[in-house]
């Protein structure tokens, strides 16, 4: 699972220094069996003025996720409405001003 991750993506050439927009993908997560019902996702992050952090999750039953569907983007510490599968992908999408980028310093999903 992820414990910590501190994000960032730059830009070469371009007109600002830190991409407007960026996505990061988890490795698929094997649980070996059926994932239980996630109660609630949580994470830490700080964004600046115009910055966005968005969370998404998908269950799957092929090892690769390529069956997955992702959800609508997760509300912090609510339940996420699944259907068990064995495993289990993560994506952050970010978006910036150019300028000041948004981190994302933790990420917890908790079980039943």
């Amino acid at each position: 699972m992820l414990y910590f991750a501190k994000l960032t993506l730059h830009t070469a050439g371009g007109a600002g220094r830190i991409a407007s927009a960026a996505s990061w993908t988890s490795q698929v997560q094997d649980f070996g069996t059926s994932v239980c019902e996630i109660k609630s996702i949580t994470w830490e992050e700080r964004l600046s003025d115009s910055a966005t952090l968005s969370v998404f999750v998908r269950a799957c039953q092929q090892a690769d996720c390529s069956d997955g569907t992702w959800s609508p983007a997760v509300t912090q510490a609510a339940p996420v409405a699944i259907e068990p599968a064995r495993y289990l992908q993560l994506r952050v999408d970010m978006t910036s001003n150019g300028s000041l980028e948004p981190e994302l310093h933790s990420l917890e999903i908790m079980c039943r």
